[in-house]
C-alpha cells in the first residue's frame, strides 16, 4: 500500500512538471506591425472603386513637408480618384482623392485630424475634407468628392470620423 501512495505521489509530481514545462516553451504571437500608409491605402484601394492609383508620399513630393520632420508623419500615400482632376507629380494631396497618413502615436494621429478639421471648419478658400483617425492613421478625404463617395472611404477605413 505504501508503494502505491508514494509511486502515485510521484506520478502527479512529474505530471506538474510536465505541464509547467510545455508552457514556458509556448512562444507568445508577437503584435502584428503596424501598416505604412502605402501599405495602408493599398488595402483600401482595393475596397474602393475609383481609386486608381497609391502614390508613396517622400520628402521630395510631400506637398505639406511633414514627413520624417520633428512633429511630422512616419509615412504618407495619396490615393487617386478618377472622378478628380488628374494629378501629377507636382501636385500629390488630398485633393487627388484621398490622403493617408500615419504618425508616430496614436494622440498625435487624434492631433492632426483635429486640427485640420478646425483649420477647414469655416470653410473658405482652404476648401474642405472628411477626415477619420484609426489607431495612428488619418485618413483625409477630398471634400471635392461627392458625400456618399466619401462614406465609401470612411466605411471602408474603419474608425472615428472628427466631426
Amino acid at each position: 500500500m505504501k508503494r502505491i501512495i508514494i509511486t502515485a505521489i510521484a506520478v502527479l509530481a512529474l505530471a506538474g512538471c510536465g505541464t509547467s514545462n510545455v508552457a514556458s516553451k509556448a512562444k507568445a504571437t508577437p503584435p502584428p506591425k503596424p501598416l505604412t500608409a502605402t501599405q495602408a491605402a493599398t488595402v483600401l484601394q482595393a475596397k474602393v472603386p475609383d481609386v486608381t492609383k497609391v502614390v508613396t508620399i517622400t520628402e521630395n513630393n510631400d506637398p505639406n513637408n511633414m514627413i520624417g520632420r520633428p512633429n511630422g508623419y512616419v509615412s504618407a500615400a495619396v490615393m487617386v480618384d478618377k472622378t478628380l482632376p488628374v494629378c501629377d507629380s507636382t501636385g500629390f494631396g488630398v485633393d487627388c482623392g484621398a490622403t493617408v497618413e500615419v504618425w508616430p502615436t496614436v494622440a498625435d494621429a487624434t492631433t492632426r485630424a483635429k486640427y485640420i478639421h478646425a483649420v477647414l471648419s469655416g470653410g473658405g478658400p482652404l476648401g474642405s475634407e472628411w477626415d477619420f483617425v484609426k489607431g495612428d492613421t488619418v485618413l483625409r478625404v477630398s471634400g471635392n468628392l461627392k458625400p456618399s463617395q466619401a462614406g465609401i472611404y470612411g466605411s471602408n477605413f474603419g474608425g472615428k470620423q472628427v466631426q
